[in-house]
């Protein structure tokens, strides 16, 4: 009886550890996947990085990452041949030269998930970048600020002449035009000096609200449009001038314009627009129309003068003709009676 106690017992105990077993074997099977599933992750998250640690480093912009304890994570290659070396640095120490948090950072907006925009002009290389900070989620679930360097300072300088070279014309009696190749010379730029000159603004124009060819005097219309068609025909030239024309005026009045004109072409060589300046020429052609006006009287005086003398000379003939029939007479009657 006893023997067969022993052999149930262990037929259990045997059956338990069985189980146990079985159960190691699956929570040991859970792990190793779990392990693998981890490895997995962490591979494909290794792969992500490295993917855009490459992005980054291929780009042709400056790129870094900061964390919210402005401790420097990542600058690419762009960044570093501006600014230096980065690696236990502080964002403020590493741009900027201080000790201390700038004032005017936009580190809080985006942090607050806020992506911000703006320009930055550093001294030391005078450069200008067009900056964008927006947050960065970690795989930790932290935050970091991703900001992205766009060098436009070469924008800049183009702007800049650019503005000076409106003001310049602004200031001058030239108005510059670009007219595009459609009916009627619609208007892509003009500056703004051309309320002066017609009247109308330049928004008018730029916005359709009244086209180039609206303000052309009916008479000398036709004439400038066949200008136009007679120019484009010949090939290779860039550049015409017109006869003079008329333009009228918001205000109703006439106004005379030069207008040289450039022919721009498409890579198929059609015409898309004319780009030009127009002065204004009314005073101009005034004063040449009094000129006109002087030399026909100059011209009627001469001509009036030289009728006087000739008609004076005619007379002394007369006059004298007269005076021999007289004496004559004298000499073969006597005194002539009166």
């Amino acid at each position: 009886m006893p023997d067969m106690n022993n052999e149930a017992k262990l037929r259990r105990n045997n059956a338990e550890l069985q189980k146990r077993v079985a159960e190691l074997e699956v929570a040991l099977s859970e792990h190793e996947q779990t392990d693998a599933a981890r490895d997995q992750a962490e591979e494909a998250l290794r792969i992500e990085r490295d993917n855009l640690k490459n992005i980054f480093e291929a780009m042709e912009d400056g790129i870094y990452i900061v964390n919210q304890q402005y401790d420097i994570q990542y600058v690419n290659p762009v960044l570093v041949k501006d600014f230096g070396v980065y690696e236990g640095r502080k964002c403020y120490e590493y741009f900027r030269d201080r000790t201390e948090e700038c004032p005017w950072c936009k580190i809080h907006d985006v942090f607050m998930g806020k992506t911000v925009q703006w320009e930055w002009f550093f001294l030391k290389n005078g450069k200008t970048y067009d900056l964008i900070d927006t947050p960065l989620k970690n795989p930790d679930g932290s935050i970091s600020k991703l900001a992205i360097f766009r060098d436009i300072t070469e924008r800049k300088q183009v702007e800049a002449r650019l503005f000076e070279a409106n003001r310049i014309i602004n200031r001058s009696p030239a108005v510059a035009f670009l007219w595009k190749n459609e009916e009627g010379w619609p208007v892509g730029f003009v500056s703004e000096n051309v309320e002066k000159l017609t009247g109308y603004s330049s928004q008018e124009f730029v916005e359709r609200k009244i086209f180039y060819g609206e303000i052309i005097h009916s008479d000398d219309l036709e004439r400038v449009a066949g200008e136009i068609a007679s120019y484009s025909k010949e090939e290779g030239l860039q550049t015409f001038e017109h006869e003079p024309y008329r333009l009228i005026t918001k205000s109703g009045a006439i106004t005379w314009v030069d207008d040289k004109s450039y022919i721009r072409r498409d890579s198929r060589g059609i015409i898309t627009h004319f780009d030009g300046i127009v002065y204004d020429i009314t005073e101009r052609m005034k004063l040449e129309e009094q000129l006109r006006q002087a030399q026909k009287m100059e011209s009627v005086g001469r001509l009036a003068g030289g009728v006087a003398h000739d008609f004076n000379n005619m007379l002394m003939v007369i006059i004298g003709h007269a005076e021999m029939a007289m004496e004559k007479w004298t000499r073969s009657n006597g005194p002539m009676p009166i």
